[in-house]
């Protein structure tokens, strides 16, 4: 992980539960925003903190091939297996974390993929000054009302009642004792302050975010995405490049290197698949062109893999704040043959783009014998690139 200032808090982030209440075939810390798993997104954001030691995130086994390739990209994250409920995999991992040395510890859930940095820090500034425990807390604005069969028994004092968040933030011993002591009794808990209530020890409380919602219905999933989808605007960018053929041994397009007979004549490694993928989404968030970033009088461009390129390019679209919702390619070219081809090429674009294979297009025409391309003097490609990218308030 990074250098951090400080090396005493760990991270628990709990990705190991089935979600029933979601009806979902995908479990939830699963589901994808912007082509990015709500696991994935939580990782990113915790991961990011200087002062955090350790990531651990608690998964389970069941869900390998949600978490494969999370877990191979992050190798400096410990991934262990979780228990039948929260509670119990929360102990796993306060047990995992007895080997490291580690004095406070935040619990959160990664069916909560709103959390702030802003948040975040204010608990670990506060934890700094009180030393036991803080909680995010969020005041309640409806009328309260204790009811028994469908009857309102009594009206409840709404002031001094708060809904609880995560993640939350202790000291790490405190709540281990805590846990042991309430060991056989775990799952009588709804979160991990209540545990840590046990020790008659302080809890302290910063104010919560109202946007750090948790998804727990398929009813909060829509609503969520519904309401992210009315903060951005939907682009479309246009890209094109050719390239010249000359005698070689292979051709590479779209990443894949493919034996022929001839190969395209460039400055980087000609891959003109890849050259108007980049071009269409520089253009979908008018960033100019290709040659603007990546100009052919560079010498360090000079023979580059063009993925080094398009992934530099997808950083941009990034900082931009834009997500790729679809690319849609067409080679145009006598040979070589692709239609074998396009699925690895699909899957190549789409680790390199951080998006989904279906969400890459590539097909393949000729000019039927006329033009240069006709002529087999060189290959061109199409490309149009579409995104959503976040509004300027």
């Amino acid at each position: 992980m990074q250098k951090k200032i400080n090396k005493s808090l760990a991270c628990i982030i709990l990705a190991s539960g089935s979600g029933k209440r979601m009806n979902s075939s995908i479990p939830k810390q699963y589901l994808l925003i912007n082509n990015i798993s709500l696991l994935e997104i939580n990782i990113e954001k915790f991961f990011s903190l200087p002062y955090l030691s350790y990531l651990i995130v608690v998964i389970s086994k069941k869900h390998l091939k949600f978490y494969k390739d999370i877990k191979n990209k992050y190798k400096n994250v410990f991934f262990i297996e979780g228990g039948k409920s929260r509670q119990k995999s929360a102990f796993k991992a306060l047990n995992f974390l007895k080997k490291l040395s580690c004095n406070y510890v935040m619990i959160h859930d990664a069916a909560r993929p709103f959390i702030s940095k802003k948040l975040v820090d204010n608990l670990y500034i506060k934890l700094q000054k009180v030393k036991t425990a803080v909680v995010p807390v969020v005041k309640i604005q409806d009328t309260i009302k204790l009811c028994e069969k469908n009857k309102v028994t009594k009206d409840m004092e709404r002031d001094n009642l708060f809904l609880t968040q995560t993640p939350q933030l202790f000291e790490y011993k405190t709540l281990y004792k805590a846990y042991l002591n309430n060991e056989k009794i775990l799952d009588n808990f709804t979160d991990d302050a209540q545990i840590f209530a046990k020790s008659n020890a302080i809890i302290h409380t910063i104010k919560g975010d109202i946007d750090n919602i948790k998804i727990t219905t398929n009813k909060d999933w829509i609503n969520k995405i519904n309401n992210m989808k009315e903060n951005f605007t939907t682009k479309i960018g246009h890209g094109f490049d050719t390239h010249k053929l000359i005698n070689g041994k292979n051709i590479t397009l779209f990443g894949i290197r493919i034996p022929h007979k001839f190969k395209l004549l460039g400055h980087s490694d000609a891959d003109v698949g890849i050259h108007a993928i980049i071009d269409a989404l520089l253009g979908s968030c008018s960033l100019g062109d290709i040659g603007k970033h990546f100009p052919d009088t560079e010498k360090k461009i000079k023979g580059i893999n063009s993925l080094i390129m398009l992934s530099k390019a997808q950083k941009l679209l990034s900082d931009a704040k834009a997500n790729i919702s679809h690319i849609d390619c067409t080679l145009v070219g006598e040979s070589p043959k692709i239609a074998k081809y396009t699925d690895k090429m699909r899957i190549k674009l789409a680790k390199t783009l951080k998006t989904q294979k279906e969400n890459i297009s590539i097909k393949a025409t000729t000019t039927e014998g006329l033009g240069f391309t006709g002529r087999k003097e060189g290959i061109s490609c199409y490309c149009v690139a579409t995104i959503e990218q976040l509004k300027k308030i």
